[in-house]
């Protein structure tokens, strides 16, 4: 046995009853932080919310309630909560006041934080990042290295992956989606509220920047295939 339940316990938001943890033995947990025996974690909901074995851990005021799972070498530190039916594994790491739940799943070396929130039947893994007041959910999938940031929405069967970013701000009230980098040049793309593509010094409609890109790199987009596969998501 890694921990055992205290009896200091407190009612989430949602209505889940989590007990503080205690740890029953030393060990480094999967953020390379040591664990002592004797060291108070965060919060469960029951054992079968954080696995007995490898080197899952709860740190600070994290929680595990639902038929959430925290298994592996996942972590889980500062005011993180995952709970409903999503799972933590692998090598990932959430902390902040970051949010997972529904039937979301975070594994590889993935890194969740900040205030973004994971839910549906979302996934993480790889490794990316997903942080600041971004959201995933539907049957979304990040991996790679890419980074989901800003007020970014990512949601649906969309697909970020490789070395892309995906921010989406507010300019006045309007929403504008930049992407990247891309290419040889390491350049970010923007969609602008009207819908036109903006990448350097071009400026047009999402036609003519494929027809600009084939025209400079051939049928294939070159290094701008999945700039071009993610701009179709959003039109």
């Amino acid at each position: 046995m890694k921990y055992e339940l205290t009896a200091e316990s407190k009612t989430m938001p949602n209505g889940d009853v989590v007990f503080r943890i205690k740890a029953l033995k030393s060990f480094t947990a999967g953020n390379g932080q040591d664990v002592c025996v004797g060291d108070l974690g965060g919060w469960v909901g029951s054992e079968k919310t954080l696995s007995h074995s490898g080197k899952c851990w709860l740190f600070d005021e994290a929680v595990n309630s639902g038929n959430s799972l925290r298994s592996r070498n996942a972590v889980g530190s500062d005011n993180a909560w995952s709970y409903g039916n999503s799972q933590q594994y692998g090598d990932s790491w959430q902390y902040d006041d970051s949010w997972q739940y529904g039937n979301s799943r975070q594994y590889g070396d993935s890194r969740q934080f900040g205030d973004s929130r994971q839910f549906g039947d979302s996934r993480q893994y790889g490794d990316s990042h997903q942080y600041d007041d971004s959201q995933q959910y539907d049957h979304s999938r990040q991996s790679g290295y890419s980074r989901q940031y800003g007020n970014s929405r990512q949601y649906d069967h969309s697909l970020q992956y490789g070395d892309t970013s995906h921010v989406v701000g507010e300019d006045d009230g309007n929403k504008v989606t930049v992407l990247g980098p891309f290419g040889d040049k390491f350049r970010h793309i923007s969609r602008q509220p009207d819908g036109s593509i903006v990448a350097g010094c071009f400026h047009g409609s999402f036609e003519e920047f494929k027809a600009a890109v084939v025209e400079k790199y051939g049928p294939d987009y070159g290094g701008y295939a999945n700039c071009v596969k993610m701009l179709e998501a959003l039109v």
